[in-house]
């Protein structure tokens, strides 16, 4: 996965500049990463250059229909979700827990989608829930620049990416004795900290 990734990226010229690597903590400490979501390339980025460490990812239900790609999906045991239905946002929950136990770190994108403007949009709770709820630490971290080397709304990516991708990540947060409404706060802030001020809606 890190490969096709860095592959993915490379064809586009567009690797990103990483910075905070520092702040993650050790390689045998499972954690969930949260990140603000705007491009098709949101998901190679974090794959590809989160210093090799392994990501579990949420992912649309629908994809298990897309060859190669699908069979991935099910055989690495992603966690996969229908929106349209509430019973199975509730197994994602339960099932992104049960991959945190067996020490599999996971991503989430705290918005639920893409934003079509590239703003932060406001956070859903599932992801605090699981941080609380398994006692991993959540790592926010800031994507820069994806929306304007490959927007949501685009088939190919605009423009190489070199020299405007940006990846930040940020001190990793607790989840001990908060609760999912303050874990929900701190990640936000942290995640916006490093946008540019007209990237944070209101």
């Amino acid at each position: 996965m890190h490969s096709w990734c860095k592959i993915v990226l490379s064809i586009g010229f567009s690797a990103p500049e990483v910075e905070g690597l520092e702040n993650l903590p050790p390689k045998d400490e499972t954690v969930l990463v949260a990140a603000n979501h705007m491009s098709w390339f949101d998901v190679p980025v974090l794959h590809g250059f989160l210093a090799g460490r392994l990501l579990w990812s949420f992912a649309k239900a629908e994809l298990v229909k897309v060859p190669v790609l699908g069979t991935y999906m099910q055989t690495a045991e992603h966690i996969l979700i229908s929106r349209e239905s509430r019973k199975s946002q509730l197994e994602s929950l339960k099932s992104a827990i049960k991959t945190l136990s067996l020490s599999r770190n996971v991503f989430i994108f705290p918005e639920g989608t893409r934003s079509l403007d590239g703003k932060l949009r406001h956070f859903k709770g599932g992801a605090f829930t699981i941080a609380r709820k398994s006692g991993v630490k959540i790592v926010p971290v800031t994507l820069i620049g994806n929306d304007v080397v490959f927007p949501a709304n685009a088939l190919m990516p605009l423009c190489p990416g070199r020299g405007i991708m940006k990846m930040v990540v940020h001190p990793a947060i607790d989840p001990e004795g908060k609760t999912d409404e303050e874990l929900m706060e701190e990640t936000r802030v942290a995640i916006a900290s490093a946008l540019p001020a007209e990237k944070v809606a209101s």
